[in-house]
């Protein structure tokens, strides 16, 4: 189907912050009919102070960090946009051809959070030449250089493939299995495995770096299980946004959130009790524990996924909304139809879930092809 030699790279630009013009921000916001009043409040709150380092009798002016965007205010990022803007503005017409068709008359093209890059094409080299095509455009507008060693792409696959390297315009791009954006880790296998460890980490860092409060014994249990939920949701909300909801990671998470519960209640074994009568205490303490907080991981991704339909059955106009009602369960048939897999798969179905793009049993990655 069309998702099979999609592609996507991703690249940051050295010291954005530090070098972004005043001039042609200025420019950028006149032109979009703001007030001359605000633009001006808006450069003088965020330009950056001039600095002078006194080293004996000399005085030294560092360049870099007397120019450019204070990056700690929550405005600094919209504010950095603007000369983004203005470059794809000047290139988006050759990208029209060269964009992902993600169906319902939108092509997907390019986005940017601050100083990260990112592109989306047909191929490799349709998502490589837009974001190459795009950083030339921002150095010969605002000099803005991109680091050469944030050149990483990753394409669609059936198969997790070795790291290789894709070399355009005389920039080497490294091409992996995966790509991180943003905190996120996008497997092109659909894969979760990583932002799961990674998820599970965050976690335990979270808990031991609030220890003290946690493991307090004269604090009540459903106290420390409530505090806990409430500085542990922020991580929850950042890493079930991007993830599909499977049960099998979704065992996993539960998994790792009983062990913090089982920290948290501090259990100890009595003197007439066995190791495994102990061990089932233990756990079905934790798991009342949890249940009275309600802080089971999974049901909160699980929701997640359930406010998200909502909010599109709310807003049925959105792009989101409109993609949804394009590609239903009949769109992804007519894809593999469209494919002509059926020629080298035994199946029509492609599996009872209806989700997978290719017919035939599922494919296994460790060792084994087959079930």
């Amino acid at each position: 189907d069309r998702h099979i030699c999609a592609a996507v790279c991703q690249a940051d630009i050295a010291c954005y912050h530090d070098c972004i013009a005043w001039g042609m921000t200025l420019r950028g916001l006149l032109i979009r009919d703001v007030p001359r009043e605000l633009a001006v409040a808006a450069l003088r709150l965020h330009r950056c102070p001039s600095i002078v380092m006194r080293i004996g009798p000399e005085n030294t002016r560092p360049l870099r960090r007397s120019r450019g965007v204070l990056s700690g205010s929550s405005s600094a990022g919209n504010l950095a946009r603007v000369l983004q803007e203005d470059t794809l503005l000047a290139c988006r017409s050759s990208w029209q051809n060269r964009a992902f068709d993600v169906g319902g008359g939108y092509r997907l093209a390019v986005m940017a959070w601050s100083d990260n890059l990112y592109a989306f094409g047909r191929s490799l080299a349709d998502a490589v030449s837009i974001l190459s095509d795009w950083a030339d455009a921002l150095y010969a507008c605002a000099g803005c250089e991109i680091k050469p060693d944030s050149l990483e792409a990753t394409t669609s696959s059936t198969k997790r493939c070795p790291e290789r390297t894709f070399f355009w315009q005389g920039r080497a791009w490294k091409v992996r299995d995966h790509l991180t954006c943003l905190g996120y880790t996008i497997s092109s296998v659909g894969d979760i495995e990583r932002c799961k460890t990674k998820f599970i980490q965050q976690l335990h860092g979270c808990f031991w770096a609030n220890s003290k409060i946690l493991l307090n014994r004269l604090a009540p249990a459903d106290h420390k299980m409530r505090h806990w939920i409430k500085i542990s949701k922020g991580i929850g909300d950042y890493r079930f946004a991007l993830w599909p909801f499977q049960s099998a990671a979704a065992k996993s998470v539960d998994a790792a959130g009983g062990k913090v519960a089982q920290l948290i209640l501090g259990a100890r074994p009595r003197p007439t009790e066995t190791q495994e009568s102990f061990c089932k205490r233990r756990n079905a303490e934790a798991k009342l524990l949890m249940c009275g907080a309600r802080a089971r991981l999974s049901d909160h991704w699980a929701l997640k996924v359930v406010t998200w339909l909502e909010h599109l059955a709310r807003h049925p106009g959105c792009p989101a909304s409109r993609l949804l009602q394009e590609q239903t369960p009949l769109w992804l048939e007519t894809c593999r139809v469209l494919s002509g897999r059926s020629f080298y798969y035994p199946s029509d179905s492609g599996g009872q879930t209806m989700t997978r793009s290719g017919r035939g049993q599922p494919v296994r990655y460790l060792s084994q092809w087959w079930d």
